[in-house]
């Protein structure tokens, strides 16, 4: 019974580690998604870890998802767990913001 429990623990750390750190930086992109703004004069830039990527501007930003329209007013609605860095400006607030990840630590530009 002892041993089941050790190697519980010692497989479950990680996976609650992990998911605490998802979180943290889902977070830290809806902080700087809120902190640059909505709408056309807000310009962005937000990297996907499937390495794909996407330009344009943030027309809505609910609790889980945002929605950025790219220069042909395509719609993408993109899951802030999927999002690996965002990074902009706001045009009329002259904000400039971004986020990147190195090796799983996050740090503000």
């Amino acid at each position: 019974m002892l041993i089941a429990a050790v190697l519980f623990i010692s497989f479950a750390a990680p996976i609650f580690a992990q998911q605490t750190d998802q979180q943290k930086k889902t977070e830290k992109v809806k902080s700087k998604i809120k902190e640059l703004g909505l709408g056309e004069r807000v310009k962005v830039k937000v990297k996907l870890y499937n390495d794909s990527s996407h330009q344009g501007y943030v027309s809505q930003a609910n609790e889980d998802e945002l929605v950025v329209v790219d220069k042909t007013g395509n719609p993408n609605t993109l899951k802030y767990s999927d999002v690996k860095s965002v990074g902009g400006k706001n045009l009329s607030t002259g904000a400039k913001i971004g986020t990147a990840s190195v090796r799983g630590r996050y740090y503000s530009l």
